[in-house]
């Protein structure tokens, strides 16, 4: 078991501060209501909670599958030392948007509605079953740390045998769900059997990832898109600097962009924090990748933005402001940081293009959410400060959470 020690400096003592403001507050909201700390109503349903700790959340928690697609789909084993703290960024951060959309709710407590009760319609139903069961699979995935550090070796042989056909299960059942044919359902059982059983002796430890890896992209995938498809609704009230039918297409491309730049950002903090070196080929090599994941997405971006405007664009003067520190700020310019030659060989360089692109995704899911709102004769929606000291409760959770957890366990491997 670990001796390592945990030591908390002025930093941790202003994020327990705001963790214990936050859960005040909440407090005060489950006693008071929602309109004790919201300026929610009913004509502006969704503000800073949806936009930031759902939409934003889920975006930057991206790293889990696009990291695990690199080492484990397409064999990049020489980033495997990051690994374990992508998948940890992700699984945390899908706990705290759990938590933060219990809070928006305004029934909170109802949420389990969404296992028993049923509608296919609803892209909100997918949502909840594939946040729900990517939670699991990032639990199986995560699961061998805990082992490796209590020595529970028969746990461990025990998730080996196992988790690969749990992972299978996961994702017919998941097909059943959503189609409601138990025949598509067998369909999936019996290729993904065929494909473990096929793999598993050549590849004994990695036919068990891999059917994780490839579960967790099936529902990351769905739910990543799926997010784009709620605002499908409003094509009369979301501005058409941001309103496309593709609105999937581009939550899912920047959701996987926004994930090696959070695995980088995050790896970058992380180095410092915790004292050790990374390989230098680590972070250069998947700061040459993320250029390519800009271009597509900015591409896709750009023709969408030309399809419903012709770049013509109206709207507020706060909306063109957030469409252009989007675009320029949150793609354009990290591109072209990043292009520049030796750029990916400079560690500052890499750092802050990767924490421009982060901050262009939450623009851009504040943007659709909120800014892009328009509702005639309706004011606009400002959030109000129990919103804002909540949220920042929630995010210092996170962070702290994940500060024990890289202290206490063997998060960052020896290579």
């Amino acid at each position: 078991m670990s001796n390592r020690n945990i030591e908390f400096g002025k930093g941790s003592r202003v994020l327990f501060g705001l963790i214990a403001i936050g859960a005040f507050l909440i407090g005060v909201r489950y006693i008071g209501g929602l309109g004790t700390v919201t300026n929610l109503s009913d004509k502006y349903p969704w503000g800073l909670w949806i936009g930031i700790d759902v939409l934003t959340g889920v975006s930057l928690a991206a790293g889990g599958f696009t990291l695990a697609a690199i080492v484990h789909i397409f064999g990049k084993e020489k980033y495997h030392a990051v690994i374990r703290p992508a998948i940890l960024t992700a699984f945390l951060g899908y706990i705290f948007v759990a938590l933060g959309l219990i809070v928006d709710l305004g029934r909170g407590w109802n949420i389990w509605h969404v296992i028993f009760f049923w509608n296919r319609d609803s892209a909100m139903f997918e949502v909840g079953w594939c946040v729900l069961l990517y939670l699991t699979i990032l639990a199986l995935e995560f699961a061998p740390v805990i082992f490796e550090e209590y020595g529970l070796n028969s746990w461990q042989e025990k998730w080996g045998k196992y988790s690969p056909w749990l992972s299978i299960i996961l994702v017919s059942w998941f097909v059943f769900v959503m189609t409601g044919y138990p025949w598509y359902a067998g369909i999936a059982f019996i290729i993904l059997a065929i494909f473990y059983f096929t793999y598993r002796r050549s590849l004994p430890k990695g036919s068990t990832v891999l059917l994780l890896i490839i579960a967790g992209i099936i529902f990351s995938f769905e739910h990543q898109s799926s997010l784009g498809t709620l605002f499908l609704i409003v094509p009369t009230k979301l501005s058409s600097l941001w309103y496309t039918p593709y609105l999937p297409l581009n939550f899912l491309l920047s959701a996987i962009m926004v994930g090696l730049a959070m695995v980088i950002f995050e790896s970058s903090l992380s180095s410092r924090v915790f004292g050790f070196g990374l390989e230098k080929d680590v972070i250069t090599g998947l700061a040459k990748k993320l250029p390519w994941l800009i271009i597509v997405t900015a591409v896709v971006r750009l023709y969408t933005l030309y399809q419903q405007t012709g770049f013509v664009l109206e709207g507020t003067p706060a909306q063109l402001f957030f469409l252009g520190l989007e675009i320029i700020a949150g793609l354009l310019l990290p591109l072209v940081m990043l292009l520049f030659p030796g750029a990916s060989d400079s560690p500052k360089t890499v750092f802050y293009a990767a924490a421009m692109v982060i901050a262009g995704v939450v623009i851009n899911r504040v943007s659709v959410s909120m800014v892009g709102i328009n509702i005639p004769d309706i004011p606009a929606y400002v959030p109000h400060p129990g919103e804002i000291l909540i949220t920042l409760g929630i995010i210092s959770a996170g962070i702290m959470t994940f500060y024990v957890m890289c202290t206490k366990l063997p998060v960052f491997e020896k290579h």
